[in-house]
């Protein structure tokens, strides 16, 4: 691989470390990618300073590289940011698009073909929570539906369990700006014990109702669960967090429910009162 780097990018490497499939080296790595990156909107974030990991282009001037017939991606890591929930909120840009992102499809669709492969699940943890993590899919999913959203979307991550994975331009997304919001909350209470209820009342109280509910329907999805079921089918490590803490997260839910209901008297969910 030294030489390929060499050949493709020249770039002189002298250590060289290899993690399953990918590459690092000083502050680059380079991994495969099978997925389509949109190059304009990559552009266009780092011309308006938004920081990403920097791709480099090969020889070729193209960001693909093929190495004995697989697709490669090199990305060079500048520098870092801690991550904070308020880094979070301001780290957007607004974008107009014509079509809804469906959550409710898509986890429909998601939710299909779990149920399809739960048999076929060995692993207790993961087959005796599904019931209970599909019921509360469609508390979600039922709410989302009701809303009647508008076509402002925003930069979001597909998941950023990890700060280089917030910078990844092979993880990026255009999508409610609800998402990462939600999404770095339960990462944060499901792996540092940390609460943002006084941040929720604060979101609550300013936000409209439409916003509200969509950070809440996100809350309520149960994404970190479902990736735990996908490593599981595809034969990689399954982290039991998730499991640990079912009880701990119902009572922050239902916490984040009564914050909702003192303004939005209309939503009910039987469980959560």
């Amino acid at each position: 691989m030294k030489n390929s780097i060499k050949y493709y990018y020249g770039i002189n490497v002298s250590n060289l470390e290899q993690k399953e499939d990918n590459y690092f080296f000083d502050n680059y790595i380079l991994r495969p990618c099978y997925k389509y990156i949109d190059i304009d909107l990559y552009n266009y974030l780092i011309a308006n300073n938004y920081y990403l990991h920097k791709i480099i282009y090969n020889q070729n001037n193209e960001y693909i590289t093929m190495i004995s017939n697989k697709p490669y991606i090199l990305l060079k890591i500048e520098k870092k940011h801690q991550l904070s929930l308020d880094y979070i909120k301001k780290y957007n840009i607004i974008f107009k698009y014509k079509k809804n992102p469906s959550w409710s499809i898509l986890w429909e669709n998601k939710i299909d073909f779990y149920e399809k492969n739960i048999a076929n699940v060995k692993d207790e943890k993961i087959y005796n929570s599904f019931n209970y993590f599909v019921g509360i899919s469609e508390n979600a999913i039922k709410i989302f539906k009701t809303l009647n959203l508008d076509n402002n979307f925003s930069l979001c991550h597909i998941r950023f369990n990890h700060d280089f994975e917030f910078y990844d331009p092979l993880n990026i997304v255009v999508d409610y700006k609800e998402r990462d919001i939600a999404e770095y909350i339960k990462k944060e209470f499901y792996y540092n014990n940390k609460y943002y209820l006084d941040t929720i009342r604060d979101m609550v109280r300013t936000d409209n109702y439409n916003n509200v509910m969509l950070f809440f329907v996100r809350m309520l999805y149960p994404s970190i669960y479902f990736d735990q079921y996908d490593n599981y089918i595809k034969n990689e490590d399954v982290d039991y967090t998730f499991y640990n803490k079912i009880e701990s997260y119902d009572q922050y839910l239902k916490e984040i429910y009564h914050i909702i209901k003192k303004k939005y008297n209309t939503l009910s969910i039987s469980w959560l009162e």
